[in-house]
């Protein structure tokens, strides 16, 4: 089975392929300055809904097979620190398609700008996929009685030279779950993978060349440990510090990472961190704790500089510094009221999580957007302000999905006007 290569142009963010469902759609990016020259890139996509995980890719990453999914519709968007081609294959594998069988070929440069729908059971592959991450706005179908479809472990693999009456023609799941069921869905792996897992192997059957026959389904990955800083005087500024995330190894040094917050909602950020020395500004939410997991870039070295500021903290004023790496299994945790800033130069991909408080009087008039009440601050302004005062009721996740998808829509509006 062979084909010619599609190439797709950096401008098209919109186009359809040989394959049914399957085509690029535009994402809504966000670019801006922050402060003194310090670029910040973000990609919406949460509508409201759960944004489902990221993806890394070690240096020395291959593809040695294909994945597909009987229950989840994929939506990646490709980022990489430098312009990167990549190719994509796929074959259509769903039973009842009128494109069953059929492959394509796509060449497309990683971009923030637009992502790739592939519909469940169309299995896929990339090449030249190495030090990129890709984010997947994935939807969950489901259907009880389909027997291909395994809730925990959704990715079937397939050989890379399958051809002919080998390609599987699968059962696909045709129910959209609920919102809520899908949250619920996220959090109960989010519970399972904490602290990471490797894959393990399982087996369903398939209809091949008018057979039922066994089709693997992912095999066992492993993976180095996850090397947690050390913070100088321990947990000196109150809720400050690194935390494991929910994630499973795709291969050695590779990783799914899962949302982590009972909202699963969180923003996809390239960051440009400060310089390793000078007088950068400092970042500081008002209402938000931020987590932020550095994607790319693992194993090199970036430096977080906080100052609490919180005007009831038994540590207000105190200052740390903590060299750590980048580490895509792990997330640092800036609480609300404590100043920030990253130093080490160039771009990083980053994902930000939010855990959004209320004051006891709510509704106050500065409930902001998400990540609105970002201030940025001079290092010098630090040693003068009386105090933050920041809010202590946890919100409900309700509350961190109404904000993502008011500003997606306002965004989006804004867009078309």
């Amino acid at each position: 089975m062979s084909c010619s290569t599609i190439q797709i142009s950096d401008e098209c963010n919109t186009a359809a392929f040989g394959i049914d469902g399957l085509r690029f759609e535009p994402n809504l990016v966000l670019h801006g300055d922050v402060s003194d020259g310090v670029r910040e890139t973000k990609i919406l996509s949460n509508t409201g809904g759960v944004v489902g995980h990221f993806v890394t890719h070690a240096p020395d990453f291959e593809y040695r097979d294909y994945g597909v999914h009987v229950g989840q519709v994929d939506r990646l968007t490709f980022v990489s620190a430098a312009p990167q081609v990549i190719t994509g294959v796929f074959i259509d594998c769903r039973k009842r398609s009128a494109t069953l069988g059929h492959k394509v070929r796509l060449s497309f440069t990683a971009s923030p700008s637009r992502k790739l729908v592939i519909p469940p059971g169309v299995a896929h592959t990339f090449e030249n996929i190495q030090n990129v991450v890709t984010r997947n706005d994935l939807s969950v179908y489901c259907d009880a009685f389909n027997t291909a479809w395994n809730v925990e472990d959704d990715n079937l693999t397939l050989a890379l030279d399958i051809a002919g009456e080998d390609v599987p023609a699968l059962d696909t799941n045709v129910h959209p779950l609920p919102f809520a069921a899908a949250v619920m869905f996220y959090r109960m792996q989010q519970h399972l993978l904490r602290g990471g897992r490797n894959v393990t192997e399982h087996v369903i059957e398939a209809d091949i060349g008018g057979a039922r026959r066994a089709v693997v389904a992912s095999h066992e990955k492993h993976s180095a440990p996850v090397r947690m800083p050390a913070v100088p005087g321990g947990s000196r500024v109150p809720g400050f510090g690194f935390e494991h995330n929910a994630y499973l190894a795709t291969v050695a040094n590779s990783f799914a990472v899962l949302p982590g917050t009972d909202s699963c909602v969180m923003d996809f950020v390239v960051l440009e961190a400060a310089p390793p020395t000078g007088e950068a500004p400092f970042a500081l939410h008002t209402r938000h704790d931020v987590m932020h997991t550095f994607l790319d870039r693992t194993g090199e070295e970036l430096v977080v500089d906080i100052v609490d500021l919180r005007r009831d903290s038994g540590a207000r004023g105190e200052r740390t510094s903590v060299t750590f790496e980048c580490d895509p299994r792990a997330h640092v945790r800036i609480p609300a009221g404590v100043a920030y800033r990253y130093r080490g130069g160039g771009a990083f991909a980053a994902r930000v999580e939010y855990a959004l408080f209320l004051d006891e009087n709510e509704p106050r008039p500065d409930l902001p957007p998400i990540d609105a009440d970002r201030i940025m601050i001079r290092r010098g302004d630090l040693l003068w302000r009386d105090g933050v005062v920041t809010p202590k009721v946890p919100a409900p996740p309700e509350a961190l999905w109404f904000l993502a998808r008011r500003e997606t829509e306002t965004v989006d509006r804004m867009e078309h006007e």
